[in-house]
């Protein structure tokens, strides 16, 4: 069942998910710069914080 929902998760992700939400933020204005930092940061974050709690409960 763990491995159905990350196959599920992992295949609601779209490539252009990244260059949409990067191309809200102008890159060449400093707060832009520091937008799309963070957006790629918290992007990063909640994949890789999703994927290591499915695991981490699958292993259980």
């Amino acid at each position: 069942m763990g491995l159905g929902f990350l196959v599920v998760r992992a295949g609601g992700i779209r490539p252009c998910n990244l260059a949409f939400g990067a191309d809200q933020y102008n890159p060449k204005s400093v707060t832009g710069k520091k937008g799309i930092d963070s957006f790629f940061n918290w992007y990063f974050f909640t994949f890789t914080f999703t994927f290591a709690q499915i695991l981490s409960l699958t292993v259980q």
